[in-house]
């Protein structure tokens, strides 16, 4: 599932909590038995509706909010492995424009196009 801006928004967090979160666990079952689990968000509106929140709750999940420029003290992955990878995948990115250039000024990559090529 995704939007067109490319971003997370509610439907899209609710989608992941239904459909991907809630059988990300060994103890992850359709039974009322589920074992407890804690999740780290950050403070962005998305993560944080009543409804998403719901829908955690609902799956016996606790919801620790990281604030706003906490997260490099927080979440270590965020900082150790993903900024890496970005500035890899950036890197790649500025590659891919000026080979083709003429494709990118002419805006012939929408965002689909651009989320194929990042699995390449």
């Amino acid at each position: 599932m995704w939007n067109p801006k490319a971003y997370a928004n509610k439907d899209t967090m609710l989608h992941w909590v239904k459909h991907i979160y809630k059988f990300s666990s060994a103890y992850s079952t359709l039974s009322v038995e589920q074992e407890p689990r804690l999740l780290s968000l950050n403070a962005f509106s998305a993560h944080l509706t009543p409804t998403v929140r719901s829908a955690l709750k609902a799956q016996k999940t606790t919801i620790s909010v990281v604030p706003g420029g906490c997260t490099r003290m927080v979440q270590v992955l965020d900082v150790s492995l993903n900024k890496p990878l970005k500035a890899l995948i950036k890197e790649e990115q500025d590659d891919h424009y000026d080979r083709h250039i003429e494709e990118w000024q002419q805006e012939k990559y929408n965002i689909g196009e651009r989320r194929i090529l990042l699995t390449h």
